[in-house]
């Protein structure tokens, strides 16, 4: 798997007859300010590819770009097979300690065989073995959760939460 940037320009992507505009100046823009990268991009999100693996300094290169709406450090798969991309995920997480996590999934091929949701669970080892595959792989006592009611209520909290900070931080 192969590490990059997501880039995620929220409302630049609702702008009509303009919106292929709006993502080239927004390209521009990254080119002018950072050196050393590769860009692609598609409906919604950017990749960027750090050409001297120096992602640390790009992303906070980023921050100072006006239209990026998140950064996300993420990994490609060259294949589509889930088993494969399985096999990274587990080389991936398996040195970092956690007792949570979550798995969504944006399919950019509409026609694979399996829905988002679906690949999510998968991935996340819900679906096989209530859960206990993708722990048992890794070997730590996670608790995987499933997007039930009481995901959504933390969920919901965890909202609430973001933007009461967020206002206190503007009135500061």
């Amino acid at each position: 798997m192969e590490k990059i940037i997501l880039i995620k320009y929220g409302e630049l992507s609702t702008k009509k007859d303009n919106k292929n505009f709006f993502i080239n100046t927004l390209k521009e823009n990254i080119n002018k300010q950072i050196t050393n990268i590769e860009i692609s991009y598609d409906y919604g999100r950017m990749f960027i590819k750090c050409l001297n693996n120096d992602y640390e300094k790009v992303i906070k290169e980023l921050q100072n770009i006006f239209g990026i709406h998140s950064i996300v450090l993420a990994y490609q798969s060259s294949s589509k097979e889930l088993e494969d991309v399985k096999k990274n995920v587990i080389d991936l997480i398996k040195d970092i300690d956690f007792t949570t996590f979550k798995v969504e999934t944006k399919r950019s091929d509409k026609n694979y065989p399996y829905k988002s949701p679906e690949i999510s669970k998968i991935i996340g080892g819900v679906k096989h073995l209530r859960g206990d595959e993708l722990i048992r792989n890794i070997g730590k006592g996670l608790q995987c959760h499933n997007g039930g009611k009481g995901d959504r209520q933390r969920n919901g909290y965890r909202e609430k939460h973001r933007a009461e900070k967020y206002q206190q931080k503007g009135n500061q």
